[in-house]
Order: C-alpha cells, then structure tokens, then sequence
C-alpha cells in the first residue's frame, strides 16, 4: 500500500515537472512576441460570436525565410517577399477566413503610398497566424518603408485599419540584390585595387581625358590613328581591311585587295607598299573615289566613275537617273545614283532628256538620235536628221515624254548652214523641222521645255522663245545681243514662265517666260550647265573648275557650295532636294550627289572600274572629305582598266 502511494505521488510530481516545463516554454515565446494593440473596434460577422465588438492585436512577425532561401539566386529574384503576422481576439489567436488589405506608404503616418495596395481575399487564419506573399513591384530603393494593414470578415463591409503602421526592415530590401551583378551609381576609383584583366573589358574599351601610366609594355602595334605617327603591318594574306593612318606592306605573290577605311577624318593617310608577284588593287566603300590629275593615275573606284560625261537628266521624284558621254556607254540609274547601270548603248552623246516618270528617254548626239520607252532597259535608233551631221545637238521633254524638241546644226561648215528646230509630238517616232534660223559663228547649245511642252526656250547666237511647241519663235537679241555668242545652258521652270540660262561667267534670270532677264556676273565660274525645281524657286549652276552654285529664290541670290568640281551638266527633282552633277575629263569625270538642295555633295557609285597596282609599287593616299582620296605620292606602275 506504500508503494502505491509512492509511486502515485511520483506520478503527480512527474506530471507537474512537464507541466511546468511546458508553461515555461510557452511563456519565453510570448516574451520573445512584441505585441500591438489595435484601439480601433472590429465590427466582424466572425465565425464565433463572441468576436463581435472585440479588441484585436496584430503581432506581426517579418519573416525571412523565403527571402534567405533564394539568397544564393538572387539574379532570378523578383521583386516579392514573405510577410507573416499573427491576429488575436483580445489574449486569444483567431481562428477563420478574413480578407486582408496591405498598402505601402514612405512615413509612419501620412506620408505617401508607394505601390498599388494589395487585397488577399479569404486569408486562411490558424491559430491566430497568417502567411501572405506580397508584391508592391521595385519600390525599395533603399528609403524607409511603411506597411498599413487592412482587415474584415471574409468579403464583409469595409476594411477596418489596424494602427500604428508597420516599419518594412531590412530583410525586404534584400529585393535590390537584383542589381548586384550590375553597378548602380559611380563606383569610387578608391574602391579599385591590383590589376584589371583585358578579358573584364569590352572588346574596344574608350577612355576619355588624360590616360597616364609609370610604363607600357609591347611595341604599339596596335595603337593606331594617332597623330603624327604611321604604324606599318606586313600582310601575308590577299586581302586586308585598311585602317588610317596605317601603312601596310603586301608580300603575298598573289593579288592583294586592300579595302579602303571606311571611318574616317580630313587629312588621314594610308600606305600601300606591294612587293608581291601579282600586284594589289583597291576596294572602295560606297560613296569613295581615288582621284587624280595627271598621266599615271587616272580615276580609281569602284563607287564612282572616270568618264567625259556631257549630259545627265532626272525624274521628276530624283529616283531614275540618265547619263551620256561622248564616246562612251549611256547608263541609267533605278535608285538616285546609288547604283548605275551600263545599256549596252554606245555613242558620241551631247544631251540627254526625260520624262518626268523617268520611263521615256531620249538622248542625241553628233549622228545620233536614241529614244527609250522603258526607262533605258531597250532602246532604238534614229539617223534620219540632217541635224545630226555634225556638232552638238540638245533635246528637251514634256513632263509626260510625248512631245519631243532638238535643235541642232547640219554641216560642218556652220557659218554656210542654219540651225534647224526639230519636233514630235509622238515621243520621237516621227519628226518635223519646224524652224531654219540664219548660220552665226557659233552652234545651238541648249534647249528647254515647260511640262505641257507649248513653252520652248532655245540658246543659238542668241535666246529664242516659243509659245506654241516650237512652230513659231521670237529672238531676245536685245537681252543677250552685247554678250556675244556662246551660251552654253538653260532650263525651265514646269509653266515655262521662270527661266535660267548660263553663258561663260554670266547667269541670266526671267519671271516672265523670258520677255525680261536679270543678269548677274559676279560669280566666280564659267558656268556650263543650268537646272531648275518644277516651281523656279531652286537653282543650281554647275561649271569649270569652280564651285557648284545653288539658289533658293529664283537666282535672287547665289550660294556657293564648299565643293569644286569640272562640271559639265546638272539635274534637279521637281521639288529641288535631290541633284545630281557630272565632272568631265580632265579631271574627275565623276558623278556627284546631293540630297539637301546642294548643301552637301557625295561621289555615286558608279558602274565598277578597277585599278592595279604592280608589284614594286608604293603610294600614299590622303582623304581630303567628301569620300574622295587624292594620291600625294607614287612610285611604280599603275595601270588603269575601266
């Protein structure tokens, strides 16, 4: 009986031990709880009734768990983060579905909201503790933040705002590791310490201001484009892309390409040294040219090319482009210059004509007459005009190509022959000599037509005009009479009204179909060839060895472009943007582009053309701008081939 009694007592003491324990244990956590009491009163349709009216607290527990987890992947992290909390009745957990509003200020109290607020609806609440994913979006930039928390009965009135708001810490913030693997902001050079390996910086690394050093270690051979210094490279291959200010010897005993840089500024050079079997040439960007003027070098390119060019013509969009030559192919262009292509047609050519579509050509010269309907794709031919015996004939178009009007000379023997005035008004099948004039010392130069092509002006010994498609003219010998002969150019505006003519120095200008004309010889060139925008406003004036001159009101005034060529013939769109200008021989013999009315000029690419140099041969080219090299010195052969 005893023993019984001892051992029940053993029994009860064990149990109050574990009780104790437990009551123990229990208490540490509550003190380890830091508690908020919320004074607002929660109007709840609770599960249980007795949570009507009742004082709640919110112990709000930022947990770190789901952030710490992902610590070793913070490149894939968003923006989201754990936050857990727990709700109590009074002393008691809360047990049940409530809806949650969470928002997200930058103070304690006031302040302004950051982010959207977030609602989790039917949060499942055990024991009083609550477990919710949140995600305001890249709202910590490292400032304080505040979080305000929101709670009803599930889907039940309005939120009830629990009070004070909650201070976010740090763990959030772990959001901005985001940008760890990239630098935010400046870092001080003071942080960097020991050696930056090549392989941690671009493949082109740029350095701006002043770059000092103790010692270099190398040769420089890769240091190029410094002022006053020329590194050299061997080249054992047949094929090297030229970078400026760089000289490059060719030891290969097969041909050598060498490609010109495309990058570059006024006054860099670039070396060429062959000792190869076979030579080198040069490959050109587009928009390049080699030039020179003497007996060696002719014209190298392959983006521009060397002819006597006489005549050029335009569509009235700038897009189709025609040229002639003496003695020479004519070429057409599809797409404003960029590309030419060569038709197969050859000839002693002096003028060139289109129609404002560009489609139907015409082009004349010394025994020949050759009209296109296709834009240069085929062409005929035409001998029968006495016109076409000898000297420099000139053709105009109507804008729609139908009617057609040369004038010309047919004898050798000018001062024993008169000018004759052919037209068609059927795009050049048939023809009719409308008009003989007198022979003078000097031969037709041009012609001009208005778009409707009634309204003619034609250059003989002096300026004739016609009202009626070349049927019956009228002299301005008044106008021109004490300049003498020889005028060389004129154009027309698409009525016929503004007109403007060219002779040696001297450009003359009509608002009135050429009753009346301005002259003005102030400029400097001995101007070849006239061209006008549909409207008269825009001008351009090309001549020999002079700058290109373009006018933006009627010839009113003049502006000389910062550009020099040989000029022998100029082009206009209708609106005036787009021009195109050919250089004769001596000289150039390019073609040249401009896009902004004439303030700019560029070589076209042309159709390729080679150069070659021998083996034992050196030169130095310099760019002088405008995509154009000049050889500043040679040595060795250089044969040309086109």
């Amino acid at each position: 009986m005893r023993r019984e009694v001892q051992e029940h007592e053993r029994n009860c003491l064990e149990k109050h031990r574990r009780r104790s324990r437990s009551e123990n244990a229990r208490s540490r956590r509550e003190e380890a709880q830091t508690t908020i009491q919320n004074k607002n009163a929660l109007s709840l349709a609770s599960p249980s009734p007795t949570e009507n009216n009742m004082k709640n607290r919110i112990q709000t527990l930022l947990v770190a768990v789901a952030i710490l987890a992902g610590i070793n992947r913070l490149a894939a992290q968003g923006t989201a983060f754990i936050y857990q909390g727990r709700l109590n009745d009074g002393t008691n957990p809360v047990n049940g579905s409530y809806d949650l509003q969470f928002t997200l200020y930058t103070a304690a109290t006031n302040g302004n909201q950051a982010g959207s607020a977030l609602t989790n609806s039917a949060t499942a609440i055990n024991n009083g503790l609550f477990s919710v994913a949140l995600d305001f979006g890249n709202q910590f930039d490292g400032t304080a933040r505040w979080l305000e928390i929101g709670v009803r009965t599930n889907g039940n009135g309005t939120f009830n705002i629990l009070a004070p708001r909650q201070p976010l810490l740090a763990v959030p913030y772990a959001v901005t590791a985001n940008t760890a693997s990239n630098l935010s902001g400046t870092l001080p050079v003071t942080q960097l310490s020991g050696t930056v390996l090549s392989s941690s910086l671009p493949a082109s690394p740029e350095f701006s201001g002043t770059v000092t050093a103790s010692s270099f270690s190398g040769n420089g051979a890769g240091i190029t484009n410094v002022p006053g210094a020329l590194t050299w490279q061997t080249v054992q291959g047949t094929n090297v892309q030229a970078r400026p200010n760089m000289g490059y010897l060719l030891t290969n005993d097969a041909p050598v390409t060498v490609t010109l840089p495309a990058a570059l500024n006024v006054g860099d050079v670039v070396r060429i040294v062959c000792l190869g079997g076979s030579g080198w040439s040069p490959a050109l960007n587009q928009g390049q040219a080699i030039v020179y003027q003497g007996d060696q070098f002719v014209i190298w390119n392959g983006s521009a090319i060397g002819h006597n060019w006489t005549s050029v013509a335009s569509s009235a969009d700038g897009s189709k482009l025609v040229a002639v030559q003496s003695g020479g192919q004519i070429y057409t262009s599809n797409n404003g210059g960029t590309n030419w292509i060569p038709t197969g047609i050859s000839g002693s050519y002096t003028s060139v004509a289109s129609s404002a579509d560009g489609n139907k050509l015409v082009a004349v010269g010394s025994g020949n007459l050759t009209i296109s309907a296709d834009g240069g794709v085929t062409w005929s031919n035409r001998y029968d005009l006495n016109l076409l015996s000898y000297f420099s004939p000139s053709v105009a178009s109507s804008a729609d190509g139908s009617k057609l009007v040369v004038v010309g000379r047919g004898s050798e023997q000018y001062y024993l022959y008169p000018y004759y005035v052919y037209t068609s008004t059927d795009s050049g099948t048939n023809w009719t000599m409308q008009q003989s004039f007198n022979g003078g010392s000097s031969n037709p130069t041009s012609i001009a037509s208005s778009a409707d092509g009634n309204r003619l002006v034609a250059l003989f010994d002096t300026c004739y005009t016609s009202t009626d498609g070349g049927t019956n003219w009228t002299p301005q010998s008044t106008v021109f009479g004490y300049f003498g002969v020889g005028y060389d150019s004129v154009a027309s505006s698409t009525d016929g009204s503004k007109l403007v003519a060219a002779m040696g120095d001297v450009i003359f200008t009509s608002t009135n179909g050429g009753t009346n004309w301005a002259a003005n010889n102030t400029l400097n060139g001995y101007f070849a060839s006239v061209a006008s925008s549909a409207d008269g406003s825009k001008l351009v004036a090309v001549g020999s060895y002079g700058p290109i001159y373009t006018s933006s009101d009627s010839g009113a005034t003049w502006n000389a472009a910062d550009f020099y060529i040989n000029g022998s013939s100029v082009a206009s769109s209708a609106d005036g943007s787009k021009l195109v200008a050919t250089a004769t021989m001596p000289g150039s013999g390019l073609i040249y582009l401009s896009t902004d009315s004439g303030l700019t000029w560029h070589p076209s690419k042309g159709p390729t053309s080679s150069y070659s140099g021998a083996q034992y041969s050196a030169i130095e080219l310099q760019y002088v701008g405008n995509g154009v090299f000049l050889p500043i010195s040679h040595e060795g052969s250089y044969p040309s081939v086109y």
